[in-house]
């Protein structure tokens, strides 16, 4: 409903003002990667351990060192790329350490 009346809006100002132009729209998206980890996989590390390591913990291992390297893969293009801001300041008394990450595409028109 909303999107009718700003739809309706924007054409009636169309027609007030000729010359008024359209700027595309933004919004909010997820930057994400996936791995799969494979049975070979598991199996891989289940045999590099000294100790033997049951399927299970095998997995719930493997899910803890993907997570890791899924985080730093992003981080690490996200720096390369300049998209985080970091700032550093005093604010009562405490040294704040700020990294903030704005990611804005835009929208489709439907």
């Amino acid at each position: 409903m909303k999107q009718n009346i700003a739809k309706l809006l924007v054409r009636l100002a169309s027609k007030i003002y000729p010359t008024y132009e359209i700027k595309p729209d933004y919004e909010a998206k997820e930057i994400a990667i996936a791995v799969a980890i494979t049975k070979k996989n598991i199996k891989q590390y289940r045999s590099s351990c000294k100790d033997k390591t049951s399927y299970r913990k095998g997995v719930a291992d493997m899910v803890r060192i993907q997570k890791g390297n899924n985080h730093s893969h992003i981080f690490e293009a996200l720096e390369k790329n300049c998209l985080i801001e970091d700032k550093v300041y005093q604010k009562d008394g405490e040294k704040v350490v700020e990294s903030r990450l704005k990611v804005y595409v835009r929208k489709s028109e439907e």
